[in-house]
């Protein structure tokens, strides 16, 4: 693989004036990159959610929980104040965005709140496990899950288990006021970091030789996917994994955060291609930009 082969890439981000940190593509050892301006970590926005994931897998192969167990089965304390329907909610639908309820982070305003306790007194507007409702809350009641099963936090949980293993020193990842990972998102990486977290789902599983999470799970997060049925959807917008998008190309599928940040795993290619960028209107045209110039190419 040469690096000519990022050379209509270029041309689009210059003829477009797509806001592109660097790109990163990867491909049976081999490494090509681009860089327009320096690789410093920034925030992965909803990419972080696929690493929660994985942290989810972890507990899973640990015969800690079963994706079919419910919420509120790890939290009764908060029985009481739960809406009705918040008891069927499993940990597959927490993945799956469909909880039922919409509870973004933009609704927990208060210093004090408790924000697990809001995302269960949320209402439930459809049967859990049925419908898409694209939601951080469900991220983050998958971060306290960790919490409550390994007493620590999710960030502190994949330092040895996942960061350590592939070279992330002291990754940075935000929290809520009461000191719990925010896990939807606030984790910050370099485009190379990113890359190396693509880098064990296209390994599915494994990390230069390092076992992380099972092979069984990593297929699970693209294979067992939900159609999100959202109007004027994209092509790649209308199926969801675990945490994880299905692409326009068969077979593939991306952690996906805002203005850009992608990780794109193509497992007959088997390759990757990462983005860190910040294009707050166009980031599609990236994606776009992915599919046309590069992929044919792989």
């Amino acid at each position: 693989m040469d690096k000519s082969i990022l050379s209509d890439f270029r041309l689009t981000v210059a003829e477009q004036n797509l806001n592109v940190y660097g790109i990163v593509v990867k491909q049976e050892g081999k490494r090509v990159e681009q860089r327009f301006r320096s690789d410093d970590r920034v925030n992965i926005y909803s990419a972080s959610k696929a690493v929660t994931a994985l942290a989810i897998g972890m507990l899973q192969d640990a015969g800690s929980l079963k994706l079919s167990d419910t919420l509120l089965s790890y939290f009764p304390e908060y029985i009481g104040v739960s809406t009705p329907g918040s008891e069927e909610i499993t940990v597959r639908d927490l993945l799956h965005m469909a909880s039922g309820k919409l509870a973004f982070f933009g609704e927990f305003r208060s210093l004090d709140q408790d924000n697990l306790e809001a995302f269960f007194r949320h209402e439930v507007k459809s049967k859990p496990g049925e419908k898409f409702y694209y939601s951080n809350g469900c991220t983050y009641a998958l971060s306290l899950l960790v919490e409550r099963i390994s007493g620590q936090t999710l960030r502190d949980f994949l330092v040895p288990r996942l960061f350590d293993i592939l070279g992330i020193q002291n990754p940075q990842w935000f929290a809520c006021p009461r000191g719990h990972t925010l896990g939807a998102t606030g984790l910050f990486l370099t485009t190379e970091e990113l890359s190396r977290i693509g880098e064990v789902f296209l390994g599915e599983g494994t990390y230069n030789g390092h076992h992380i999470v099972s092979p069984e799970f990593i297929k699970s997060c693209w294979s067992d996917s939900l159609h999100t049925k959202l109007p004027n959807a994209s092509p790649n917008g209308r199926e969801y994994g675990y945490q994880v998008w299905l692409g326009q190309v068969p077979g593939t599928y991306r952690l996906d955060g805002k203005y850009g940040q992608y990780s794109i795993i193509f497992p007959r290619e088997k390759a990757t291609i990462t983005i860190t960028a910040h294009e707050e209107h166009r980031d599609s045209d990236i994606l776009k930009a992915v599919y046309e110039t590069i992929w044919p190419q792989l």
